[in-house]
C-alpha cells in the first residue's frame, strides 16, 4: 500500500475542521464561565 502525500492532505481537512470547531466551543464555554464568575464577583462586591 502506498502512501502519496496528496491523499494524506486530502485526508487531513476534515480532522483541521473537525479540530477548529471543537476549539471554538471549547474558547465559547470558558468565555461563559469567566463572564459567569465575573458577575457573581460584581455581585458579591456590591453587596458588601
Amino acid at each position: 500500500m502506498e502512501v502519496e502525500p496528496l491523499g494524506v492532505a486530502k485526508a487531513s481537512i476534515p480532522i483541521a475542521i473537525i479540530a477548529f470547531v471543537y476549539s471554538v466551543v471549547q474558547n465559547h464555554m470558558l468565555d461563559k464561565r469567566i463572564q459567569k464568575r465575573a458577575l457573581t464577583n460584581k455581585k458579591v462586591d456590591k453587596g458588601a
